[in-house]
């Protein structure tokens, strides 16, 4: 939690907290913010959207956009991890060198589409759940993590 203020008769004045909600132990979780009458800070969000086939087959077209958001009216210097994690486990990181990940600042009240992945599935992937990671940090606070899975059948 970020904010709470009452009132004299324990009414909410301002409360500013954000959530993470995992579906009976899953590993995939819905992340938000609530803001009321808050000065708290708008925290930054990372959005991932699948486009195209996600049961997929070779030849099948596939794309992955990241769309970054700055609500807040204070200019914030984020760290954003956006990577593939195979069937076999084996990760790829998609933004960055190897082993590093973008680091920037983004303007008060920034938004941005961007194109990650725009393909047809080539043949010979592996086939199995693939899965698309996005998390957008600060030094020491995780904003946001988006998990986007789609299959490759045989």
């Amino acid at each position: 939690m970020h904010e709470v203020a009452y009132g004299p008769a324990g009414d909410v004045l301002s409360f500013a907290a954000d959530f993470e909600q995992h579906c009976e132990g899953a590993a995939p979780a819905l992340f938000g913010s609530i803001h009321f009458n808050s000065g708290a800070p708008v925290p930054p969000a990372l959005t991932l959207s699948l486009r195209g086939c996600t049961s997929c087959r070779a030849g099948d077209y596939f794309a992955v956009e990241g769309r970054l958001t700055n609500p807040d009216t204070r200019d914030v210097v984020v760290e954003i991890k956006v990577g593939m994690r195979l069937p076999d486990g084996s990760a790829l990181n998609l933004l960055g060198q190897a082993g590093e990940h973008l680091v920037l600042t983004l303007p008060a009240g920034f938004e941005q589409t961007f194109p990650i992945i725009n393909l047809r599935l080539p043949p010979g992937l592996q086939t199995g759940a693939w899965r698309f990671e996005g998390t957008l940090l600060e030094v020491v606070l995780t904003f946001d993590r988006k998990v986007k899975v789609f299959e490759i059948e045989p």
